[in-house]
């Protein structure tokens, strides 16, 4: 399947003037990579990338007529243009991030109750359907795709084809088939999530298919929503140590209920670290940070850190509070609470140098837009490209006559600030 577009898409993220990093040809392979282990050269896909005066990203589509429900868009920094490059049917969990290399962009999509691949070609303009599945990851280095096809798919139960293919869609090779789902990728080392009882089971296979095995099942302690079976959320590497998230969403409210557990590549001295939700981390250097997925009590609000082994555990939430971001850059971004009461609560957004301990504020909340029966601003979808901080304002209130819920997001921002906190730009809006 192709489609042909009249818009010149002109991003080359990993090549030379659009995010540089080293790469072989691409008749060498390659695979994938999270933030936490960037010297492998792994994609897992950003959520803006730039190339030239534009930068590129994918969001709702403004044409509420189309059948298409979302769409990859460019901005002219310079004049503050928007652009459509392609529609696409996907929905969130599959086509919020763009994957490049060399001079094709990655994109999933949703046609036809299936997932699948589509590689934009930034030579001809045109728009390829290379597999079905869920892109994963790209190896920067070897020149390879890693995607998950889905045979089924519940709560409960999955049924998955890992495969990995060169970035033109050829040398097709099958990793495992099994009840399984791509995590993350380690050098040669391929991790996963699997599922027994409702319990989490971490497997791991080499990436020429050899050697899958069990690490470790982890018993769920969080079930009080019979129907929802724990996940793994988050993974990271510190040495010979792995990081997880693991838990699940419940209620109506789709709250996390899990904890932090750790344990050695080969699964032995398995330990749960803290006995509270905690969804996310990022590990820096010899530390790990991490926010409490709620609060009972003022003292646990906002950011914490501890080192790998374990000491040194320190709240550094009076310097930055809910966590938003981490890009190899030596800062930590996040949410700090600017102003709250019982009706309202304006966050700014800040930065933290890790090393020298300092905070900066690269945007200050009460700056934006704010409706009377507004009572919530926030951020997301933040993203560093070059020397640049793009950020997403979401201002949360009424949004309709005769509305009894104040949640609903009534306005939105795109803006884009230096680094140092400078230059801030507003790149476009919507209500």
């Amino acid at each position: 399947m192709e489609r042909v577009f009249i818009s010149i898409l002109l991003i080359t993220f990993f090549t030379i003037g659009c995010n540089s990093i080293e790469k072989k040809e691409i008749t060498e392979k390659t695979e994938d990579m999270k933030t936490q282990s960037k010297e492998n050269n792994i994609d897992y896909g950003r959520n803006i990338v730039q190339c030239g005066e534009c930068i590129y990203f994918c969001d709702s589509n403004d044409d509420k007529k189309s059948n298409y429900g979302r769409a990859v868009y460019s901005v002219n920094q310079e004049y503050n243009e928007k652009k459509k490059i392609v529609e696409i049917y996907g929905d969130l969990y599959a086509t919020g991030k763009l994957f490049v290399f060399d001079n094709y962009i990655f994109v999933n999509d949703y046609i036809d109750d299936e997932y699948v691949i589509l590689r934009i070609s930034i030579d001809d303009n045109k728009v390829k359907t290379l597999s079905k599945g869920i892109l994963n990851c790209i190896d920067a280095e070897n020149g390879e795709v890693y995607y998950s096809h889905f045979l089924y798919y519940d709560s409960y139960e999955k049924n998955t084809e890992i495969f990995k293919m060169d970035v033109n869609g050829e040398n097709v090779k099958l990793i495992c088939l099994g009840k399984y789902e791509f995590l993350h990728k380690d050098n040669d080392v391929v991790y996963l999530e699997g599922m027994y009882d409702k319990n989490a089971v971490l497997m791991s296979i080499n990436s020429d298919s050899s050697d899958l095995r069990k690490i470790v099942e982890i018993p769920c302690e969080y079930r009080e929503y019979e129907k929802e079976p724990e996940r793994i959320t988050e993974f990271g590497i510190a040495g010979d140590w792995i990081f997880l998230s693991v838990g699940s969403y419940q209620g109506s409210g789709n709250f996390f209920y899990g904890n932090l557990v750790r344990l050695k590549k080969d699964g032995t001295e398995f330990e749960r670290l803290i006995d509270e939700p905690i969804e996310h981390f990022y590990i820096i250097g010899d530390y790990i940070y991490f926010n409490y997925e709620y609060y009972e009590d003022n003292k646990k609000q906002g950011c914490w850190r501890m080192r790998t082994d374990l000491s040194g555990k320190e709240h550094i939430g009076d310097k930055i509070g809910m966590l938003k971001g981490y890009f190899d850059d030596g800062y930590l971004y996040g949410e700090a609470v600017a102003a709250s009461d019982s009706n309202k609560t304006i966050n700014d957004l800040r930065q933290l140098n890790i090393e020298k301990n300092e905070v900066i504020s690269l945007f200050d909340g009460n700056k934006a837009l704010m409706r009377e029966d507004s009572n919530y601003l926030g951020y997301y979808v933040t993203e560093k490209v070059n020397e640049f901080i793009y950020f997403w304002v979401e201002v949360h209130g009424y949004n309709r006559d005769n509305d009894n819920w104040r949640g609903h997001t009534c306005y939105e921002a795109f803006y884009r600030v230096r680094d140092n906190g400078e230059d801030l730009r507003l790149l476009y809006e919507r209500t």
